[in-house]
């Protein structure tokens, strides 16, 4: 089988991902506790949830308010909340009030939360709600999209003066990187306090924070990464006026644009109309975008100017329409490459010399491999050939091309048919393909339970690739229920087939004790394994690691190497958490980090820890951006 897979040109597969659409209706959870019992009392944060309460409604969330929440309290509304999501809603939770971190995991604090002493973290932690918690039970509702805003970085309730917290001096704590789909946005930096309000005079019902967020809310066309650092720099700014520190910082890993607000219509310029559509007369292209030249096209456009029509205007009626059209034009273009393939036999008793000899021929020109010129055009047609005398695998190297339009006119609708053709036939890799289609939605209506049949049956066969897929399937509940024994189960043997991917996910399990007892040892090795093949998301864990004491000794400079490396893989997280979050990251780490930019060239400033413009854009150049 492994031999087999060394013919297979073979689409690499990463995390799993989806883009970005509309979901079926958005939910907000709103939480504000000021009246705390035993810990100090807040003056501001039920006002912080009926001002975000107030506007989420306005945006059309279906809003669950509720204050001053006991610990019981907060479990019922939260149980409620998830009650009411389904798959493909957009959950949003908002909470102001008392928050802590302790030993690396972030709390919110129930009103009736006991005071407790340093050494009673144990205690505290079963009486405070995880926020790894909730974002867990929302993600196993399947919805589309998550979004915490955090309002409870302020001084760390449990502190008391001369003698040493509970937890985090200050704020909350970094935290490990959020699952996909998921953004985070904190109301200030990771160990600074959030202020409330900017002096005792201060007449503003609302924190700094929320009186900065509320507004930038009903900005139409502001994507929620743009709104993150616009509160941002607000709130840095207001609290600079009373020389106080205060940062957001955010999470992000939502693929595609969200807007709380979305933009008007397009009116993007058409630079060349030859390219797009052709000028109707009466039709203003410049002043009304290419938006506007919908109607007089709706009924004569080829499918390729529907296509461009559709790159521009990416929302709005006309874009409904158009795909519409699209569907109604797809239906009738002739299948272009299978309708060009006779017929193989299902099961043929041996695939004759000649077909493998010319799919391996295939391959090396495909490649540029053993002496052969690369050209994919030709590799192409000689896929074609292999296919018709049943090289199965050819199918699916073939797919490939038509996916990505190497040597052929792209088309992920037929790469899907590729692909199904040769899942059918019993072919693994395709089996993997058809599941990672069927997951994305590429070419083919998204259905994550056909995802997991697919991904199963591709595991079953001895794909390892498969197996890995199937595991994450597990892991994370798509399309089936979650498991997270079968996820270690099948990672473990992704693993033992050389994937850096499995790896890399088996060492999380590992890291957290998902399915198998928590061993940070054993996940530092795994993620070193996985790193040694090139997998940038183990090079940042293993910096993170380093920096956290998981697992192996506390190194705050070797930490800067790895995460370094991860820069240099182009992993985008790393990216996001140097240039937004850095202030999370000890001040030895930071002067490490550029001092090994600088010493690569990529960096010419002070090594002073301090995270300016200078080292974000040795940041992004690091990561090729």
């Amino acid at each position: 089988m492994r031999g087999l897979a060394s013919l297979i040109l073979t689409v690499v597969l990463l995390l799993p991902f989806s883009t970005y659409s509309f979901a079926a209706k958005k939910v907000a959870l709103v939480v504000g506790n000021d009246s705390y019992v035993n810990v100090p009392k807040l003056a501001k944060a039920q006002n912080d949830a009926d001002s975000i309460s107030n506007k989420l409604k306005e945006l059309g969330f279906q809003v669950h308010l509720h204050k001053d929440l006991n610990r019981r309290g907060f479990n019922q509304k939260l149980q409620s909340f998830l009650s009411s999501l389904q798959a493909g809603d957009e959950a949003l939770f908002f909470f102001a009030g008392h928050g802590v971190e302790i030993r690396g995991q972030n709390y919110l604090l129930p009103t009736d939360i006991p005071n407790a002493e340093p050494g009673q973290e144990s205690f505290v932690k079963s009486e405070a709600i995880g926020v790894n918690y909730i974002l867990n039970e929302i993600g196993r509702r399947k919805v589309r999209m998550t979004l915490l805003i955090l309002d409870a970085c302020r001084n760390n309730p449990f502190q008391k003066s001369g003698t040493r917290s509970l937890g985090r001096t200050r704020g909350l704590g970094t935290m490990e990187a959020p699952p996909e789909g998921t953004f985070i946005l904190y109301s200030a930096g990771f160990g600074q306090s959030a202020l409330d309000r900017l002096s005792d005079s201060d007449p503003h019902p609302n924190s700094v924070f929320t009186r900065t967020l509320v507004p930038l809310l009903s900005k139409p066309g502001l994507k929620l990464s743009d709104t993150a650092r616009q509160v941002r720099r607000k709130v840095m700014k207001l609290a600079s006026t009373v020389s106080h520190e205060q940062r957001p910082a955010y999470y992000d890993e939502v693929l595609g644009d969200f807007y709380f607000t979305p933009p008007a219509v397009g009116f993007s310029e058409v630079s060349k109309p030859e390219n797009i559509v052709q000028k109707q007369p009466g039709v203003n292209v410049q002043g009304g975008g290419t938006c506007g030249v919908w109607p007089q096209i709706a009924t004569s456009a080829t499918y390729a100017q529907v296509e461009a029509f559709l790159a521009e205007c990416k929302s709005g009626i006309y874009s409904t329409l158009a795909k519409a059209r699209l569907t109604e034009l797809k239906g009738k273009q002739p299948n272009k490459v299978l309708a060009l393939l006779p017929p193989i036999v299902k099961n043929p008793k041996k695939v004759s010399k000649n077909a493998t000899a010319i799919f391996t021929r295939a391959w090396n020109i495909f490649n540029g491999k053993n002496g052969e010129t690369k050209d994919q055009y030709k590799a192409v047609r000689l896929y074609k050939q292999a296919v018709s005398l049943g090289h199965k695998s050819a199918l699916v190297n073939l797919g490939y091309s038509l996916e990505n339009g190497f040597g052929i006119v792209k088309d992920v609708a037929e790469a899907a048919q590729m692909y199904k053709r040769a899942a059918e036939l019993g072919e693994a890799q395709g089996m993997t393909n058809l599941g990672y289609m069927y997951e994305n939605g590429k070419g083919i209506k998204r259905d994550l339970k056909e995802a997991a049949k697919w991904y199963k049956k591709s595991a079953l066969a001895g794909n390892f690739n498969g197996m890995t897929n199937y595991g994450y399937m597990n892991e994370t509940g798509r399309g089936m229920p979650v498991n997270f024994n079968e996820a270690v189960k099948w990672y473990r043997k992704g693993a033992d087939g050389g994937i850096a991917r499995a790896k890399n996910n088996l060492a999380y399990m590992y890291l957290y004790g998902r399915g198998v007892k928590k061993s940070e040892r054993t996940a530092w090795s795994l993620y070193k394994a996985a790193a040694d093949q090139g997998f940038a998301n183990s090079n940042y864990m293993l910096g993170y690691m380093r920096l956290l004491g998981k697992g192996v000794k506390r190194n705050d400079k070797k930490a800067a190497k790895w995460v370094l490396i991860a820069l240099k893989g182009k992993h985008q997280f790393a990216v996001k958490e140097m240039t937004t979050n850095s202030a999370g990251w000890s001040l030895t780490f930071r002067k490490e980090l550029q001092r090994l930019m600088a010493k690569e060239g990529y960096y010419n400033g002070a090594l002073d820890g301090k995270f300016g413009s200078g080292t974000y854009n040795a940041i992004r150049s690091v990561a090729g951006q």
